[in-house]
């Protein structure tokens, strides 16, 4: 399947519909969330949230869910950034003021409208998609690797997941040259930001490896169930270590 984190690539012309304006975090999350039981271990619930009725039964709810996460988490995380990244994105996901009722309103609508552009980007990339199915050119066979037959629609998803990530980069680089400068007044302190991201990096992936060795993972499979783990295991790192580091920031300028 293609990347996860590729999958917020195909929300970037949806940030407007019409009169309405769709809440970016709503929508980056809304295009990760079928995906996001994999990284738990459930196949069987994450195949069910990319269909029709998964989108509303599972990935709406979970969605909001981890949408709820992070904005009660949020304060913490940013300030684990390195600037400029810090202030920009603070910013940009700060609340709009927005009368709530219509806030929630435009919330689902972005998670709802998130969803959908996953599957359908997956319709076409992953061997069950319906596109894949009813399109035979999809399936024709293009190489053989390893012993391994290579079709179409797996170029499609590879290449889709180098070009959906490089427009994310692209994106952002260029959103973020338009941000107000702004100058890290704390060298010190960003340093050991860095250094926090960097370990949590590499205790994710080092964690991962040992937990698919102690199940018995290996072959093919492996590069897979590394990324989910490492994946999961960062974003727990990420949280746990944003928390303590803002409470001992906030005890080292209380006891200053």
């Amino acid at each position: 399947m293609p990347w996860t984190f590729a999958h917020p690539a195909a929300i970037l012309p949806l940030r407007r519909i019409g009169p309405l304006r769709l809440p970016m975090g709503a929508l980056v999350v809304g295009s990760i969330s079928p995906d996001i039981f994999y990284y738990f271990g459930i196949f069987s619930v994450a195949t069910f949230a990319h269909t029709t009725a998964g989108i509303f039964m599972v990935c709406l709810p979970v969605g909001a869910a981890c949408l709820a996460l992070f904005y009660l988490v949020r304060g913490p995380v940013l300030n684990l950034l390195p600037q400029p990244h810090r202030d920009a994105i603070q910013r940009a996901t700060s609340h709009d003021g927005q009368h709530r009722s219509r806030a929630y309103l435009l919330q689902a609508a972005g998670l709802v409208a998130g969803a959908a552009t996953h599957t359908i980007w997956d319709a076409f990339t992953h061997v069950t998609g319906y596109a894949v199915q009813s399109i035979a050119i999809l399936r024709i066979p293009v190489a053989r690797i390893a012993g391994h037959e290579l079709y179409l629609f797996h170029i499609l998803q590879h290449a889709s997941t180098v070009l959906g990530v490089a427009i994310l980069i692209g994106v952002y680089t260029h959103w973020l040259r338009r941000q107000p400068t702004v100058l890290a007044t704390q060298p010190g302190a960003e340093r050991i930001r860095l250094t926090i991201l960097a370990g949590c990096g590499v205790l994710a992936v080092v964690m991962a490896f040992l937990i698919s060795f102690a199940t018995g993972v290996s072959g093919s499979s492996l590069v897979f169930r590394v990324a989910i783990y490492a994946t999961s295991t960062f974003g727990i790192c990420i949280i746990a270590a944003a928390l303590i580091y803002r409470a001992c920031s906030d005890l080292l300028s209380k006891s200053g």
